[in-house]
Order: structure tokens, then C-alpha cells, then sequence
């Protein structure tokens, strides 16, 4: 990876690339920093950007380092510093701010040198360096962006909703079919997409700041509409290996997955929302309507047997260890289904 290559040969023990546009933001992390930047972002140091914030401030056209901004003993004093990057053997990077080729912005930081001095002595040969990574780092991530924007593009030509977003529900790609089924439950204001439902809209953000940290692997959410009859499950996937590549992209892919769906007629918002087979569906919606496992399994003309069978993958896939909290869970869902009042 280019960025390892970068931070190894001059003495550092990673880099991280952050690209900010109007629309979006995106950040490309090196393996040999990749543990510290989840906990900066983890932790909360993200958000605030302490560390950062003066050189992006300054803008100054060369690279700096974290003694030209605060002193060792300002350092050691500051949460990120004492509590993150000095244990962690960080304390020292140096970085720089590039302007891009359009409404964007790119910052490259050199992370672990093994002392300011050593970090010092990099500097001329970074600034020698510059240009060319600025030429680069601008073109490349342009180009990531407009097959992040394809890949949707491609989803949405075999009728697939879909948008990707990263970080803050930064939206990175969206195409029509999404805006179209989404139109009346979220909508894009400053280059972030913003739900319209205050509940969906927290779930949403639990769901990707879960995902992006590595968490939970994936998360299906349920959208209801302002006007809308009827509602949609939203399915959130981290972009991760092979996904990423085929994406450029680490963000969250968002896909709508429609109980109206024609390609599949008998799918129901149960199967949606819990991954759950025909069978298991039916007879999920029977325990939900207040039947007993046996009446279910009658109604449903299955032995009873099989239905116990069906109500043990049931739990599995829905976290539930009692029929009582199945029915809770699946009336709820239910209940959350139907269009406001």
C-alpha cells in the first residue's frame, strides 16, 4: 500500500490520508496505524480533532510537525496525547495540508516517528515530496469517488436501491431508485443524508458508528414514511475486504429492501427484517398474531415437530431466548410497521 511505503521509508510507522469535499469526506488508513486510528475514533478524539485542527488551520504549504503547534509539557497535558498517542508510542507525526483540485481538501499525516528530531530530519525530504503526492493523492481521490457513485449507479440498473455513506452519515454515493423509494423518509442537506424520523435517524447513526468501529457486521433497520403506507426495511452493511475493493470505498452501504418487491412476491417484512426463510416467516407471524407454537404449527399445517425446529432458528436469528419475548419483539415490529396515525 502506497501510504505504508510512504510512512516506511521515511521513518514512520504508518500514515493516514483524510479527503474532505463538500459532498463527503473519506479517510484511507496505512496497517501499521490502523489499531490507532479505531480508538481515536472510538474514544471519542475524532470528534473533537484537538490534535489536528491547527494544522488545518494554518494551511501552511509544507509539512509540519506536533512540536511547531504545542510544547511537551502542552502535550502531555492533553487527553489524546496522555492517554492515546504517548502510550501508544504516536506522540510524534508530522503532516500537511494539501488543496485539491476542486472544492476539496486533503491532509496526509506520518504517524509513530520514534522522536520529534527524527521527524525533523524527514521534513525536507517530505516537502521535496509534496507536490507530486499532492498531484496524486487529488486524482485519486477523485477517482474514488466517481466509482463509488458507478458502483450505486450499477445497483440501481437491476432495480437495487442504494446509497453509500461513511462517518457522520457523510453521503458518498446515492442513486435513483434510493432517492425515489427514500424520497418522503430521508433527504441530503450539507453533503450528509438526514432521516426524516428522529427514532430512524438515531438507529441509522448507532448502526454505521457500530459498523464503522468494526462491531456489529451488519444491521437491518425499519423506515416508515412521513405519508408513506407502507413501511421499508433498510439494510446497513459495512463496506469491509472484498466489498471495499469492489466499492473504493469504507464506508456503509445502505440498501432498501422493499416487502413489495416483485422479484420476491411471498417475502414479508418478518423475512426482511430477520433474515428469516418462508417457513419461518409464516410461522413468526403466527406467534406474533398471539398464537401458541401448537396452534401456530396447525394453522400453518406443518407437524409440530418441524415448528419447534423452526422456532429454535427463529430465536438464533432474532437474539430471543423465550416465546414470550419472541411475540414482544415480532408484535412490536409489527406495530412500528404500520403508517402514523
Amino acid at each position: 500500500m502506497l501510504l505504508h511505503e510512504i510512512a516506511t521509508c521515511h521513518g514512520a510507522r504508518g500514515a493516514l490520508l483524510f479527503e474532505s469535499r463538500s459532498a463527503n469526506d473519506g479517510i484511507s488508513v496505512s496497517p501499521g496505524v490502523e489499531h490507532l486510528f479505531e480508538r481515536y475514533v472510538a474514544e471519542g478524539y475524532m470528534a473533537l480533532n484537538e490534535r489536528g485542527t491547527p494544522m488545518f488551520l494554518e494551511h501552511a504549504p509544507q509539512f509540519r510537525t506536533d512540536s511547531d503547534f504545542r510544547t511537551p509539557e502542552e502535550q502531555r497535558a492533553m487527553p489524546v496525547y496522555r492517554d492515546l498517542l504517548i502510550p501508544l508510542g504516536f506522540a510524534v507525526g508530522a503532516g500537511t495540508v494539501i488543496q485539491g483540485t476542486g472544492d476539496d481538501m486533503i491532509g496526509l499525516t506520518l504517524e509513530g516517528f520514534a522522536d520529534d528530531a527524527a521527524a525533523r530530519q524527514q521534513l525536507p525530504r517530505l516537502d521535496r515530496l509534496r507536490p507530486h503526492i499532492a498531484r496524486a493523492t487529488s486524482l485519486a481521490t477523485r477517482m474514488m469517488c466517481f466509482q463509488s457513485e458507478a458502483a450505486v449507479d450499477a445497483l440501481g440498473l437491476v432495480g437495487t436501491a442504494a446509497a453509500i455513506i461513511g462517518a457522520n452519515n457523510r453521503l458518498r454515493a446515492m442513486n435513483a431508485p434510493f432517492g425515489t423509494r427514500m424520497e418522503d423518509r430521508c433527504f441530503e442537506c450539507g453533503g450528509r443524508l438526514r432521516f426524516r424520523s428522529p427514532a430512524v435517524a438515531a438507529r441509522v447513526e448507532a448502526a454505521v458508528d457500530e459498523a464503522l468501529r468494526g462491531g456489529q457486521p451488519a444491521a437491518t433497520l425499519l423506515t416508515s414514511g412521513v405519508d408513506a403506507a407502507e413501511p421499508l426495511a433498510l439494510h446497513v452493511i459495512p463496506l469491509r475486504t472484498a466489498a471495499r475493493e469492489r466499492f473504493e470505498s469504507d464506508g456503509i452501504l445502505l440498501i432498501v429492501a422493499d416487502p413489495r418487491n416483485a422479484v420476491t412476491p411471498k417475502a414479508s417484512l418478518l423475512r426482511l427484517m430477520f433474515d428469516l426463510t418462508p417457513g419461518e416467516s409464516m410461522l413468526a407471524a403466527e406467534l406474533a398474531a398471539g398464537h401458541s407454537l401448537r396452534n401456530a404449527a396447525a394453522r400453518r399445517g406443518v407437524a409440530y415437530s418441524t415448528a419447534r425446529v423452526y422456532l429454535r432458528q427463529i430465536f438464533a436469528k432474532t437474539g430471543c431466548h423465550r416465546q414470550a419475548e419472541l411475540a414482544t419483539l415480532l408484535t412490536s415490529t409489527l406495530i412500528a410497521a404500520q403508517p402514523p396515525g
